[in-house]
């Protein structure tokens, strides 16, 4: 992975005025970056998610993303954000929408995203993950959980952590919230899985693992 400086304008002059003077043409880096199979990141940010995502999780084998979420406005930003990057947030095939809906709740949201509501619990995000990352139809799944359902427990990290069925597919963890929250992020580092404080961030890791499918 590299963070390319100097592509432009002023930073290309100030690249040349100091030790970053080898910055050169970005054109050539481009074309250098391509042939070693680096993926160029934009910024520091996604630098760091980048790391975050790698350093935890494999890379994708495509940019199909699965959200998987228990508050509809979240999923609904997840699934704007990775439009925006290019990733594909596929609907549900049908055969997939059915199994979910004779399994789940009739109140969750039988969709991609996969909104599971207030009512979710540990037991019904792992199924939901289960059921849909098993099959060929998605790549990466991001699960953004809200940590204010009271059936939600120290327990869901652990649980999502399993993979049953799907242990090559990365999962990214989306937690926006307070300092409850946060107080959660150990848990999911702890057992392997990189948690993002946005979707923003969440997705631009997605991003970054959609295209180190491309460079693989």
């Amino acid at each position: 992975m590299a963070v390319k400086v100097g592509k432009a304008g002023a930073g290309i002059t100030a690249a040349r005025s100091h030790t970053g003077a080898i910055a050169g043409r970005y054109e050539i880096y481009r074309a250098a970056f391509k042939k070693a199979g680096v993926i160029e990141l934009d910024g520091y940010e996604e630098f760091l998610a980048a790391c975050k995502a790698f350093g935890m999780q494999g890379r994708a084998k495509g940019n199909r993303v699965m959200i998987i979420t228990d508050g509809g406005g979240v999923g609904v930003g997840l699934s704007d954000a990775c439009h925006a990057l290019g990733l594909d947030v596929a609907p549900l095939p049908e055969e997939l929408s059915a199994k979910l809906k004779s399994e789940l709740p009739p109140y969750f949201a039988i969709g991609n995203p996969l909104d599971l509501t207030g009512s979710a619990t540990d037991e019904s995000f792992a199924l939901s993950l289960q059921k849909t990352m098993s099959g060929d139809h998605y790549d990466i799944a991001i699960i953004a959980a809200l940590w204010g359902p009271p059936a939600l427990t120290d327990n869901l990290p652990a649980m999502l952590a399993q993979k049953p069925g799907f242990t090559e597919k990365p999962i990214l963890i989306c937690t926006p919230g307070g300092e409850y929250s946060r107080q959660r992020f150990k848990l999911f580092r702890e057992v392997g899985l990189p948690v993002f404080g946005t979707p923003e961030a969440a997705v631009r890791a997605a991003s970054v693992l959609a295209r180190g499918a491309r460079r693989g």
